[in-house]
């Protein structure tokens, strides 16, 4: 039991790790978005501010098929939306460390 313990406590601590790893923006501000790039499935944030890869980049790719499902997606366009229209403060990660054009993930902060 305790052998059993153990690893899921290190799985946890690794995928907590790897998560944090592919974060490409902290502290930044979204001030736009689009619904699409290109005529593909994607949506495409502009920013400006905060830290990491993606700060200086100014802007952020979102494609459909990163995200897992579309409800995912879903989920991150709406989350965009309220940061556009509310300035708080985003974070941005991705599962491809070093990738502006592949997020997945946004965390409204203030």
């Amino acid at each position: 039991m305790r052998k059993m313990i153990c690893l899921i406590g290190a799985l946890l601590l690794a995928m907590s790790l790897n998560a944090s790893a592919g974060y490409v923006l902290w502290d930044g501000e979204i001030t736009g978005v689009t619904n699409t790039s290109g005529n593909t499935d994607d949506f495409v944030v502009l920013v400006t501010g905060g830290s990491g890869l993606c700060s200086t980049a100014g802007q952020i790719t979102f494609p459909r098929d990163a995200a897992g499902t579309q409800k995912l997606h879903d989920k991150a366009y709406a989350t965009a939306l309220m940061a556009l229209a509310t300035g708080l403060k985003v974070r941005v990660a991705t599962y491809e460390p070093d990738s502006c054009i592949r997020a997945v993930h946004i965390w409204l902060q203030k």
